[in-house]
């Protein structure tokens, strides 16, 4: 357990070193930017920098081995250089050096302690997961890979950087680190501006930030205890959707605070940034974009200028193009499995093979028992799926949050003006953009209801009115007054923040003491499900392995798919090849 926390504290090192030099360049072009950012938020514009890398660097090399060192070495070597500015983002929101440190360690432990009995709990880890990590750690970029297993045609920049970050060690452990680190990351950024300022200043977002971080950690929401140790893009896109969120909170939040311009502007561009890494990181998370309307809502009232921007726009950009073109090279499609996006290309997956996968992909999550051309045929499905809601290992969990939302407007209904609520400590327009935030949470609950409406894809967006309900209308005061701006005054205080990185350090560590030494000490790679597999020709040289039994391949010899097309060829291309689909 402790060597997979030591694994996502030097992740969590790499990303950061990565995340200094972007920040120090992104300085360049808008001074004051690093106002808004904190010591999580450089871990997740490391993480996108290195996603960007990993992107790259697969047109030419596999990720494995060299490279994967190399990279990681090079990270953790920017950070070394860089560490003063380390230092200067901890301390432009009232952290010591030492708090931060002691916060980012604890959380790294106890995150990365999750990942040992997690590692085979998702089912498409062993369907594909697996093989499109090891795939890109040990092959280059492969033109048409879609046509060997049509999920490797799935465009997600997890499985890429999640074969950077396995750092040339062998096997799965540093592949497998990407949800302990992403989670790790929110954890550092909510908490430093949850007690940063000292006016009350975004308590709204606060709340909602710290909300969204007890529920991944302490319920079913993220089914972060189960899929933690699995390279799946479901948590990532989810949580990153999430953050993306309190940051526009924030954003609104500060709207009319005079001395909050610089971070104004940097938050809009660090929103930006994360809407393209949410949307990378998994397609189904594509609403979160209409989450710029808030900054340019925020330029229209004068509240930031339109380089911030064009700054988070750029930046947002850079991941969102490259992440695009790999798309385009596994699938020949700009958004597989959508068949209208697939472009004329010699490598280009078969149309009936797409539109087949995505309709099974929306039948299944309807009606698991049950062929496409039935389920899609009508809505004879609902009422099962309705029915199977009682199933869900999150219903208490939203249950319990949807009563709370209940009481508190019973509340302001029976108790009116006397009862002081957040909304009444904000601006006309901040409170105006809780409506917009809402109507952005239930487009996306549309629009996960309408591609695939499984509960376990779409807890992200289904839990975010609630969340927002609950932040904007949670009681701050009694009788017109607040206590609201004095507990923040006190909380911003040093020690405040150095308790709360002890208190997690110490949970951390009663929490590692319950378990046996043996396990704390276990040094033993990953371990998923043996699979037999069989011999089933050759592509390029390269023998192709099909599972005895089942459709799972796992961590099986490569390449390995359960659903082999006859036919097929493979052609040398550059440095690679080139896999096509004859009819």
């Amino acid at each position: 357990m402790l060597m997979f926390g030591g694994l996502v504290l030097l992740a969590a090192m790499a990303c950061l070193g990565y995340g200094l030099a972007a920040l120090r360049l992104a300085e360049r072009l808008r001074p004051g930017l690093g106002r808004a950012v904190t010591v999580g938020d450089l871990g997740l514009l490391g993480y996108a920098v290195l996603g960007l890398l990993a992107t790259m660097l697969h047109v030419f090399v596999p990720l494995g081995g060299v490279p994967a060192a190399a990279a990681c070495l090079a990270g953790i070597g920017l950070l070394l250089v860089q560490w003063r500015g380390l230092a200067r983002q901890s301390g432009a929101f009232g952290w010591r050096m030492a708090a931060t440190l002691v916060l980012l360690v604890a959380a790294c432990l106890r995150l990365g302690a999750m990942i040992p009995g997690s590692t085979s709990g998702h089912f498409d880890t062993g369907l594909y997961h697996l093989q499109a990590v090891r795939q890109a750690m040990e092959f280059p970029l492969i033109l048409g890979s879609a046509n060997i297993h049509m999920r490797f045609g799935y465009n997600s920049s997890v499985f890429p950087t999640a074969a950077l970050l396995s750092g040339g060690l062998p096997g799965l452990a540093g592949a497998i680190t990407t949800n302990a680190l992403m989670m790790v990351f929110v954890i550092l950024a909510v908490a430093q501006r949850a007690l940063s300022r000292g006016d009350g200043a975004g308590l709204r977002s606060t709340l909602f930030g710290l909300l969204a971080v007890l529920l991944a950690l302490f319920t079913p929401l993220l089914i972060l205890r189960v899929w933690a140790g699995t390279p799946n893009s479901d948590i990532p896109s989810a949580l990153m959707a999430l953050y993306a969120f309190h940051l526009a909170l924030r954003l609104s939040d500060l709207g009319g605070v005079v001395d909050a311009a610089a971070e104004r502007g940097g938050t809009a561009a660090l929103l930006a940034v994360v809407v393209g890494l949410a949307v990378t990181l998994k397609l189904s998370a594509l609403p979160v974009v209409l989450l710029m309307l808030l900054p340019l809502l925020a330029w229209r009232r004068g509240w930031i200028g339109g380089r911030d921007i064009g700054l988070g726009v750029g930046g947002a950009l850079a991941i969102g193009l490259p992440w695009l073109a790999q798309g385009i090279a596994t699938s020949g499609c700009l958004a597989y499995p959508q068949p209208s996006t697939c472009l004329p290309v010699p490598w280009r997956i078969n149309i009936t093979v797409a539109q087949s996968d995505m309709d099974w992909m929306r039948a299944w999550a309807r009606r698991p028992d049950a062929p496409p051309e039935r389920v899609l045929a009508d809505w004879s499905w609902f009422p099962d799926w309705i029915a199977r809601l009682d199933q869900e290992p999150s219903r208490v969990t939203f249950l319990l949050l949807g009563g709370v939302v209940l009481v508190l407007l019973a509340a302001r209904l029976l108790l009116g003006r006397r009862l002081v609520i957040v909304a009444d400590l904000l601006p006309r327009a901040a409170r105006r953009d809780m409506l917009l935030l809402q109507a952005i949470a239930v487009l996306g609950i549309a629009f996960w209801f309408v591609t695939a409406p499984l509960v376990r894809y779409g807890q992200g967006w289904l839990v975010l009115p609630l969340l927002l309900a609950i932040a904007q209308a949670a009681p701050v005061g009694w009788g017109g007054s607040s206590p609201a701006a004095g507990v923040c005054a006190i909380l911003a205080r040093p020690r405040w923040r150095t308790g709360a990185a002890l208190a997690l350090a110490a949970a951390t560590v009663v929490s590692l003491a319950g378990q046996p030494l043996r396990r704390l000490l276990d040094t033993r790679p990953v371990t998923v499900p043996e699979v037999a597999v069989a011999r089933h020709g050759d592509l390029a040289g390269i023998p192709i392995h099909v599972p005895r039994d089942g459709g799972q391949c796992w961590d099986a010899p490569r390449l390995c798919t359960p659903n082999l097309r006859d036919g097929l060829v493979a052609t040398p291309f550059l440095w690679s090849w080139m896999v096509r689909d004859p009819s």
